[in-house]
């Protein structure tokens, strides 16, 4: 039968290929890849958040708590569309955070010093 209503191409074609029980196991490992990938994020923003004077100073499950407030809003989004605005002045963060720590080089070493940097430094 036609796979069904409202499902993705995606799931048209999983449907298709495995049927019903395919359709809904290919449907629950993609839930928890998702789940798991949303986890993997929170916990590395809660590490990063935890050097910094925004953290709750706690055990991490307060800084974790933090994170997800602030996302939260962002998650519950229907159309992301929306986001695109602020996806841009993210890049753009990036950019100048990139530029910022460059330049934070190029002042520690100077130019001169550069080239005696070798692999020995950056692994210590």
């Amino acid at each position: 039968g036609p796979a069904p209503s409202g499902c993705s191409t995606f799931g048209r074609v999983t449907y298709a290929a495995t049927g019903r029980h395919g359709y809904a196991a290919v449907d629950f490992l993609t839930l928890a890849f998702l789940l798991g990938a949303a986890v993997a994020w929170i916990v590395a923003a809660t590490d990063l958040l935890g050097g910094t004077r925004f953290s709750t100073g706690g055990t991490g499950v307060g800084d974790a708590a933090v994170v997800f407030v602030v996302v939260a809003p962002v998650l519950a989004l229907k159309d992301m569309a929306k986001l695109a605005g602020v996806s841009a002045c993210g890049i753009f963060a990036i950019c100048v955070s990139f530029g910022m720590i460059l330049w934070e080089g190029i002042e520690i070493y100077g130019p001169p010093d550069i080239g005696e940097l070798g692999w020995r430094d950056a692994f210590p």
